[in-house]
């Protein structure tokens, strides 16, 4: 009986195959042979799942941006990494460190009206993001109305937990 092989399928049902595979068995089937090395390279999707994987990052299934654009997105983000330099700098007058908390790019520092270590207001730093495109924004609570020893935040739920300060009377 006849037997054409592996190679001799069409490129669609080896791209299949391929995409099913880890990536250290991508890698080594890219290493078999030229033709496969080349359908590897030539495959928007083989090239993401290997480019999202030396990133380190994981893919998000739910998104509807075609493949070229998150290899787009992924290749700008890791040349951002790659040649990043400080965008902002946060420095503290009074020598004091403040209370603060960082969850998904929004950095939120609490501030005291004296010198005390009592948190009345809080500011809030969306962090510019050359890979997505922002700039800095800052808003802020300035009267809390309650003394503060600390707070969290939550930004996917428009969420700030405040832990306030004991009164001793």
């Amino acid at each position: 009986m006849w037997n054409p092989g592996f190679l001799h399928l069409p490129t669609e049902i080896l791209v299949a195959i391929i995409q099913i595979l880890e990536l250290r068995d991508v890698i080594a089937v890219s290493q078999i042979c030229c033709a496969l090395n080349t359908i590897i390279k030539d495959t928007l999707a083989l090239q993401y799942k290997l480019e999202l994987d030396s990133s380190g990052m994981v893919d998000d299934r739910s998104s509807t941006l075609p493949i070229a654009r998150r290899i787009e997105l992924l290749q700008r983000q890791q040349k951002v990494w790659h040649e990043w330099t400080p965008a902002t700098d946060f420095k503290q007058s009074n020598g004091r460190l403040p209370t603060y908390d960082f969850q998904k790019g929004i950095l939120t520092i609490g501030k005291s009206h004296d010198d005390s270590s009592v948190t009345r207001a809080i500011e809030f730093h969306k962090l510019r993001s050359s890979a997505l495109g922002s700039s800095h924004t800052l808003w802020s609570c300035n009267d809390l109305e309650v003394d503060v020893k600390d707070f969290t935040t939550d930004p996917d739920q428009d969420l700030i937990v405040l832990l306030e300060r004991p009164i001793h009377l």
